[in-house]
């Protein structure tokens, strides 16, 4: 416990309140010990211990060596008799896949054990009829793989138990397998006993027999080792860490003064300033120590920002849940309420897709049928993954609601960060924070309200009109539509359960709605709270425009104004420009005529794509564009882009807004080869950019033969970011009654996965320098309150014209100091000359100074 009146000894409230959160920090790690504890209790109740992560690591720890054990033994010389009928048994059954057997038993030992000692006679016969339950389904799975696949799938949902007892019932109904349960007590005892012997001279140290003396017999049992058990206790301390659900502070943080334990909590802090444990120690490694301490400071800065509930958006929240108020504008399949809050109440599937409405039926409730049940069971299975989805997004906006509402009456909270390996900041604090969806953010406000001037004015009608959706039209345009809508603003502030269906409509409704009640008090003259966020322009594109110095790509996504084919008082949209280009694609029949690709079978196939790009004439805007080009920067795969799209096409499946008539997944794969040759296109130093940096990596290893991770650090705060992907030894046992994943980590680099994430990695390195030095310069000049999302820069409205000028200044900072040639000196110091090969240097940075809409 540490000393209170060493830190805020001023006066008694403050001392109070720091009582108060060291309590609520022994609340938070009380809570998940009882949670893991209650956890563990029900698997080990329900006798699945084994699936655990204790289990799962004492499973990892004896495989091996209890197999080769296991083999020695049944492949060893011939016993005659009972004896060697066991041993043949065990051979004949597993030869050649002995880890299987080993799996087994381990398991149902563990099960066993976990919270008692157990009869080594009881054991035996227990292990025995575990195999033989094994091979029993074994054997159902050979005969009925259809059946048997339909199970897994059907009850995918259910506890394995649920899912294994299933699978014996159905083993011996369609298979005629015996009833193993009446196998001879003698042979399950005897083989379940040398297979126990086998686990316990393999020397794996999970189990140890015992004799114990009852009524003057001797009694053989079988124990977990204390070995075992210290090795749990290890496990559940690390497992319970990760687990805390840690809240906003009532007292101002601790600041981050090393890389172990501090920063924010003043209590049992385990926390670490750089996320990734393996590049901390790499760091500490280091024969020269990094100086961090200008990052520190700026991160405890932000740490310092003053927080408050908005107890205007809790209580319009808490109206539209309680009196379950739905937007009639969501389908029936997939409802929300309005603000596109998830919904709240429970639907059953069964209800929703009737089976009734699919064809007759027979006097057992089945359909008579069989195309009539598939087309009821495939829309089912849709409706299901639709209400599983909303279950998740209705728990974690509950989560954060919960937290809004325990925290309402605080006057000041406070938030605390760390960074990832890059360098970028994210909050400890998991579920509400400043980093969270634009419904659960809308939330938070800042502590203290200040009287907005003519400046703080005009941004906030910018914030009202960038969260309505209108972020795209010219500054003058949006200060107009608010201004014409003033009485509506008003109107919705005043009453905003009267005017649901007009806040509803923004893009962002609940933000909208707290931009509403700000722009309220303004005219009051009263104080305002809202943070106002000004966001880049697809802040990758813009990243590599600066590093390549390529003025062509800086214009499309704002780093200078674009004149050509839109006004300088117009923000250019990359996005739009790509899904015009598109569209020209299609128009001009310039695109892929047929696809082709390799089946789940290995079958070369080939499709036709005229129907899927008569499918998206028309249709592909900038919603179909936009994750695509975003992730371009950060070397995203064909396959990730196709997943990007069929993501979106899925969801706008389940809001019932289909435009194609042709396959999905054809329109997928044709959307995202127009897309990518689209991107191509039109910035091209992204392309040209990222494929430089990742040849470097292949040249650094081909110079660099032992096993060392990339290394640099970032320009400024010296941030010492270290890319360290190694191979790991995968190997998965899979039986029918389980599977068990064994992962490690070997000392050689992956090279692939190396230079597969070296672009992503330091363009996020320079995104979070580029934050760092906004933020150090807003300090320099006062600004003390910060909502910050990598690309997203949010602050007091009367200090946004500061943030502009401060952003664009460490923009053209950074970049002056050409930070690829600073990296490729780190990297590989010989090629820093030939490094300017790469560079378009057709951008003069000062242009950026003047650029509008750099971040808007």
């Amino acid at each position: 416990m540490y000393d209170i009146e060493k830190y805020d000894t001023e006066n008694e409230a403050m001392q109070d309140l720091m009582l108060e959160q060291a309590f609520m920090e022994h609340k938070f790690h009380e809570d998940a010990t009882k949670k893991y504890e209650n956890s563990m209790a029900r698997m080990v109740s329900a006798g699945i211990f084994s699936n655990t992560s204790e289990g799962s690591i004492l499973q990892k720890m004896a495989i091996e060596q209890v197999a080769t054990t296991m083999e020695e033994w049944a492949e060893g010389s011939k016993e005659r008799g009972k004896a060697g009928t066991y041993r043949t048994f065990v051979r004949e059954s597993f030869t050649g896949r002995y880890e299987i057997l080993a799996f087994t038993v381990i398991e149902c030992l563990l099960n066993s054990t976990a919270t008692k000692t157990a009869k080594l006679s009881r054991m035996s016969i227990l292990v025995t009829q575990q195999v033989l339950n094994l091979l029993s389904i074994e054997d159902f799975k050979r005969r009925e793989s259809k059946l048997y696949k339909y199970l897994e799938y059907e009850y995918r949902s259910r506890g394995i138990g649920y899912i294994n007892s299933r699978k014996r019932k159905l083993a011996q109904m369609k298979c005629g397998s015996e009833d193993t349960s009446a196998t001879e007590d003698t042979f399950k005892l005897q083989v379940g006993a040398r297979l126990i012997d086998c686990v316990l001279n393999s020397g794996c140290g999970l189990f140890e027999m015992r004799k114990d003396y009852h009524a003057k017999k001797s009694l053989k049992t079988i124990t977990l080792t204390d070995d075992v058990f210290k090795i749990m206790g290890r496990v559940k301390d690390k497992n319970i860490l990760f687990s805390v659900q840690y809240k906003p502070l009532i007292v101002p943080p601790l600041p981050w003064k090393s890389l172990w334990g501090n920063g924010g909590y003043y209590t049992n802090n385990p926390l670490t300033f750089i996320r990734n444990h393996r590049a901390t120690r790499y760091i500490e490694s280091l024969e020269e120590p990094v100086d961090l301490s200008r990052i520190y400071k700026v991160i405890n800065h932000i740490q310092g920002t003053r927080w408050h509930v908005n107890e205007f958006i809790l209580g319009v929240v808490n109206a539209i849940i309680d009196d379950s108020m739905v937007d009639p504008s969501t389908p029936k399949s997939n409802p929300t309420y309005y603000g596109k809050i998830p919904y709240m109440n429970t639907l059953n599937v069964y209800d929703m897709v009737r089976k009734d409405s699919y064809g007759a039926l027979d006097s057992k409730g089945k359909h008579e049928n069989i195309e009539d049940y598939r087309r009821w069971y495939r829309d089912k299975e849709i409706q299901l993954k639709k209400l599983e989805a909303n279950r998740s997004k209705r728990i974690m906006f509950l989560l954060a609601h919960s937290i809004a509402e325990e925290y309402k009456d605080r006057d000041v909270m406070y938030f605390t960060y760390n960074t990832d390996f890059r360098g970028r900041l994210y909050p400890i604090q998991q579920i509400l924070n400043p980093q969270s969806t634009g419904s659960v953010k809308s939330f938070l406000e800042f502590a203290d309200a200040k009287v907005l001037d003519e400046d703080g004015e005009y941004w906030l009608k910018i914030h009202v009109a960038n969260t309505y959706g209108l972020d795209k039209i010219s500054y003058d345009e949006r200060i107009a539509w608010v201004d014409s809508h003033k009485d509506l603003l008003l109107s919705i502030a005043g009453n905003p359960l009267e005017h649901l269906q007009d806040w509803n409509e923004a893009d962002n409704p609940l933000m909208f709605l707290a931009g509403c009640d700000a722009y309220a008090s303004m005219t009051r003259g009263e104080g305002v709270r809202l943070p106002v966020s000004l966001d880049a322009t697809c802040s990758g594109l813009q990243l590599y425009a600066g590093l390549l110095k390529d003025h062509e790509g800086a214009s499309v996504v704002n780093v200078v104004d674009k004149v050509e084919g839109l006004s300088a008082n117009k923000p250019a949209d990359v996005y739009t420009d790509v899904a015009e280009e598109v569209t020209r694609r299609l128009e001009n029949k310039d695109y892929p005529k047929k696809l082709t690709f390799t089946d789940s079978a290995g079958e070369f196939k080939v499709v036709n794509t005229a129907q899927a790009a008569s499918d998206l004439l028309g249709n592909v805007d900038r919603n179909l564009t936009k994750r695509n080009v975003m992730t371009v920067p950060y070397s995203v795969t064909q396959r990730g882009m196709f997943d990007q799209v069929r993501e979106l096409l899925n969801e706008m499946e389940d809001n019932e807004e289909v435009f194609w008539k042709g396959e999905k997944w054809i329109v997928s794969k044709l959307l995202v080869e127009l897309n990518k040759s689209s991107i191509a296109k039109i910035v091209p130093s992204a392309i040209v950019g990222q494929e430089y940096i990742k040849s470097l990596v292949t040249e650094f290893y081909d110079l660099h033969k032992e096993n060392v991770p990339l290394y640099w650090t970032t320009p400024f705060f010296n941030f010492p970011v270290v890319q360290w992907k190694v191979e790991t030894k995968k190997k998965e046992i899979y039986t029918v009654l389980g599977r068990l994943t064994i992962r490690m980590a070997k000392n050689n680099v992956n090279k692939r996965q190396q230079k597969n994430g070296i672009a992503p990695n330091l363009i996020h390195s320079l995104d979070a320098t580029l934050m760092y030095r906004t933020v150090e310069k807003l300090k320099e000049q006062g600004v003390n309150d910060f909502m910050l999302i990598h690309d997203s820069f949010g602050i007091p409205a009367n200090e946004v014209a500061k943030l502009n000028h401060a952003v664009r200044e460490s923009f053209v900072e950074l970049f002056e100091d050409e930070p690829l040639f600073e990296w490729v000196n780190q990297i590989l110091p010989h090629l820093v000359e030939s490094s300017g090969e790469v560079m378009i240097d057709t951008l003069d940075l000062k242009e950026v100074l003047k650029s509008t809409y750099f971040f808007s």
